[in-house]
């Protein structure tokens, strides 16, 4: 079967693995909101949600290189040398 790893010559994932990663990264999500909402009330109207969801963001990006680096390399999933 043709799959995205498969065309991006990424070491494959087993499927029980791949819906770890992205429950982990979907409950990181959830966290933030929940804190952005319920502890300091803001709402997606408030511009000052980004002061909390920014973080949170940092977090993820953090969270998503180390399972690339884990799975695989930068390189193998397109990111080369720029010239």
């Amino acid at each position: 079967m043709y799959t995205v790893y498969n065309m991006l010559n990424i070491k494959t994932l087993n499927l029980k693995s791949s819906l770890v990663f992205a429950t982990i990264y979907i409950m990181i999500m959830a966290v933030g909101m929940y804190v952005m909402h319920h502890v300091f009330g803001f709402n997606y109207q408030d511009p000052r949600m980004t002061y909390v969801i920014l973080w949170v963001e940092v977090i993820l990006v953090a969270y998503a290189h180390l399972v690339i680096k884990k799975v695989s390399s930068l390189k193998e999933i397109g990111f080369g040398k720029i010239n």
